[in-house]
C-alpha cells in the first residue's frame, strides 16, 4: 500500500533465534519505506501463534495492517504513530511485543533488543 512518499509493507517470517537455538519464532512486521530518501520505520511487531500457518498468518498481518493505514494517514509522518491499544485488540490470536522504541518507529536499519532476541539488518 502506497501513500505519497511512503510505501507501507508487512512480512511473516519464521526466525531462528540467537544462539543457534532450534526454537523457530513466528513473527509479523509491518514496516513504512520512504521511497524518496530509502529509511523504514518499524510500525508494529507482532507474534504469531506456532500453530497458525504462516500463509493463514500473512492473511491476518495484511488485514491488519490494511486497517491501521488509515489511523496512519492522517498523521505526516509514520513515525508518529506507536499507539498499540486498538491495534493489539483488533485480532486475539496475534501478540504485541512491549516496545515503546520499535512501536514508535525505530529504523529497522539495526535492532537490537534483549527483549526481542533477533537483529534485523538490511
Amino acid at each position: 500500500v502506497a501513500d505519497s512518499t511512503w510505501l507501507y509493507m508487512c512480512v511473516v517470517a519464521a526466525l531462528d533465534q540467537d544462539g543457534g537455538s532450534r526454537c523457530r519464532r513466528r513473527v509479523g512486521i509491518f514496516f513504512a519505506w520512504n521511497v524518496l530518501d530509502g529509511s523504514f520505520h518499524t510500525l508494529r511487531l507482532v507474534s504469531v501463534p506456532l500453530h497458525t500457518p504462516l500463509i493463514t498468518a500473512s492473511d491476518a498481518m495484511l488485514l491488519r495492517c490494511r486497517r491501521a493505514i488509515s489511523s496512519i494517514q492522517a498523521t505526516t509522518h509514520p513515525r508518529t504513530t506507536c499507539s498499540n491499544s486498538s491495534w493489539s485488540s483488533s485480532v486475539p490470536s496475534f501478540n504485541m511485543w512491549t516496545n515503546a522504541g520499535v512501536l514508535c518507529g525505530t529504523s529497522v536499519g539495526r535492532l537490537d533488543n534483549p527483549a526481542w532476541p533477533y537483529a534485523i539488518s538490511r
